[in-house]
């Protein structure tokens, strides 16, 4: 059987090195505060200890850890004192990720992680420091050839455009998040440079002059608009799609490289997303929920399969992911009646601690009261342009709110349905549904304030099915 490749050994050692090092430095600031109630020399020697545990358990691992590729499976055996043997059949993996993070780069060597149907422990398989060669043996043998020869002979369904990855990398809270750390930059520099430079103040000083003031944002949203397509980039960068007749095969990154497989079987639903910026240049984003086996845990996964496309496009992607689903459906608007319910939930949370706000943080209050608007005027959208329809053989949700998601669901996979009417929902005629995506992922998504007619004739549908 074969080993993890002897690289494995010093790569885990770093890594379990660095991760040692920055739990001793937040320990020992943590001690600092509670004037050192323990000394300096036992907290050195604890946490050496707990690096040389780190570093034999590795070992241990590294050492028993063997696999082999066979004719129709993979077989593995791993454990640090009491050893576990799995087999997985190539006929059952349903979902491959394959990546290569920086420090796998310079020795060209891969990781693969293999999925199963199954969503309990046992249902995935991760293979660490694979060469080129062993990489295309097991591609060889679960596709019949290596998927990324596929890109070879055929077209891309999609591939990230520049013009829209920087359309897209606009926003208002990105924005606003560069300013935190401008201001956390300037901190660090007035605390470890004694350079004495203060955000805030240079802000203030832009107050007090037009021009300067104009060119203080000028600057300031050129390099805000500069570190968010940087942001964008790295995270979208080479970001390519293949679908095919059973399977989606998404290429994506600019320092870690990732290629995943996916079967579409496994996809649950589809989320298409916009905010409000990327409305204004007909810009969405399209996420897969798929079902994902992880250790003891049942997990649902959103991946990004389309980051930003052109709403021109939209239509024939979604052909080629659901076939079946018919994309000029008929939306039906929720209830006017909505719009009560939908000002009445925030408002009665907001206005108490809008006056606790106002009693103890009045420097706040402007800011506060800004969220504010946001929050009414998005649940005032909501109830205005809401949209869903329940009748096909998809259920389709259009939220409209700042941020826009219509999901796309097909009722096969469907495990749990409910709804609750309050008294008021009772007199209004109007209820709540709550949908529970096919187990075990246990994604719920909530229908509010819509029609108790198209309620009854779902549960009428899905009860005669």
């Amino acid at each position: 059987m074969n080993r993890l490749s002897k690289l494995w050994l010093p790569l885990t050692f770093f890594k379990k090195g660095r991760e040692t090092f920055f739990l001793y430095i937040f320990f020992m600031l943590i001690n600092k505060l509670l004037n050192y109630i323990i000394s300096g020399k036992s907290m050195c020697i604890f946490f050496v200890a707990y690096g040389i545990f780190q570093f034999l358990k590795s070992y241990i691992y590294w050492k028993n850890y063997k696999y082999e590729v066979n004719k129709d499976n993979i077989s593995l055996i791993h454990g640090y004192f009491i050893k576990h043997s799995k087999i997985i059949y190539f006929d059952q993996i349903k979902e491959t990720n394959e990546y290569q993070p920086i420090l796998y780069k310079p020795f060209n060597l891969y990781s693969l992680s293999l999925y199963t149907e199954s969503n309990t422990y046992g249902g995935s398989i991760q293979l660490e420091l694979l060469s080129q060669k062993q990489l295309l043996t097991i591609y060889k043998k679960l596709y019949k050839k290596h998927p990324s020869n596929l890109s070879s002979t055929h077209h891309y369904d999609y591939v990230v455009s520049q013009k829209l990855l920087f359309l897209g990398s606009f926003s208002i809270l990105n924005l606003l998040f560069f300013y935190l750390i401008l201001d956390s930059f300037s901190n660090k520099l007035k605390k470890y440079l004694k350079i004495d430079f203060d955000l805030l103040d240079f802000w203030n000083q832009a107050l007090s002059s037009t021009i300067f003031l104009l060119l203080f944002l000028i600057i300031y949203m050129f390099l805000g608009i500069v570190f968010n397509y940087m942001k964008t980039l790295l995270t979208y960068g080479n970001h390519k799609v293949q679908i095919s007749d059973k399977n989606i095969q998404i290429q994506k990154g600019v320092l870690k490289y990732t290629q995943e497989t996916i079967t579409k079987e496994r996809i649950q639903a589809l989320i298409i997303k916009s905010s409000l910026i990327q409305r204004f240049f007909n810009i969405t984003k399209v996420e897969i929920i798929s079902n994902k086996g992880e250790k003891n845990s049942e997990k649902v996964v959103t991946n990004v399969i389309f980051p930003f496309v052109h709403k021109n496009n939209l239509e024939i992607l979604l052909f080629k992911l659901l076939p079946d689903f018919n994309s000029n459906l008929k939306l039906k608007k929720i209830s006017k009646k909505s719009i009560l319910f939908k000002l009445s939930r925030p408002i009665i949370v907001l206005i108490p601690i809008y006056y606790l706000v106002k009693l103890f943080f009045p420097v706040f209050l402007k800011i506060y009261t800004l969220l504010f608007i946001i929050i009414i005027l998005g649940q005032l959208i909501s109830g205005l342009f809401t949209k869903y329809s329940l009748n096909s053989d998809y259920i389709v949700f259009r939220k409209f709110n700042i941020v826009t998601n219509m999901y796309i669901i097909p009722n096969k996979n469907i495990e749990e349905f409910s709804y609750t009417q309050s008294f008021m929902h009772r007199c209004m005629k109007l209820s709540n549904l709550k949908l529970i995506i096919r187990r075990p992922s246990r994604k719920y998504i909530n229908i509010n304030d819509i029609s108790i007619e198209d309620v009854y004739r779902f549960y009428i549908k899905n009860i005669n099915n």
